[in-house]
């Protein structure tokens, strides 16, 4: 297809991506912290499937028009990615900003991370050349829709929130 009918939407209904949904979902809330795996690897793969999905969920989003608009989705994740994983006034900037909108985000500025960044060129080279939306069926658009809100959730609210205080009840 030409570049003048692609969609970014169209991405959200590749398997490829819903793999990578599935594994940061259950990765972040189920594996880590569980001591199944070593705390590094279950970061890592947290960074690999987050970079190859981040960048469609912006671009679905913003809803470029283009192709060149898509890998620019790429460049932004890769450019915030890179800051977060560099510098730790960043990671907190961040981690207060998702505080500020009521979500509990915990970022640890680990510049071994950088070595996930390749994920940004499969995820452009994968999911870049997807048919356009209009040739989904109808019912798959507002499929497409709910995934980039579960999507967007997974990339963004990834963190389990820190454990509470002990609530002391009267004897």
């Amino acid at each position: 297809p030409s570049s003048s009918c692609w969609t970014a939407r169209a991405a959200l209904v590749h398997p490829a991506w819903w793999a990578a949904a599935v594994l940061l979902l259950v990765n972040d809330h189920y594996l880590k912290g569980a001591g199944v795996l070593a705390g590094w690897v279950t970061g890592k793969l947290s960074d690999f499937a987050g970079l190859l999905m981040a960048p469609v969920v912006v671009a679905a989003v913003v809803a470029p028009r283009s192709r060149g608009a898509f890998r620019l989705a790429h460049v932004a994740v890769g450019g915030v990615f890179a800051l977060l994983k560099l510098s730790p006034a960043c990671s907190a900037a961040w981690c207060a900003l998702g505080g500020a909108l009521g979500m509990t985000w915990r970022v640890v500025s680990d510049p071994t991370d950088l070595l996930a960044l390749p994920m940004l060129l499969v995820s452009e080279q994968l999911f870049g050349h997807v048919l356009a939306t209009s040739l989904l069926q109808a019912w798959q658009r507002p499929l497409a829709m709910l995934r980039g809100g579960v999507g967007l959730i997974g990339v963004v609210a990834t963190s389990v929130p820190p454990p509470r205080a002990p609530v002391l009840t009267p004897k």
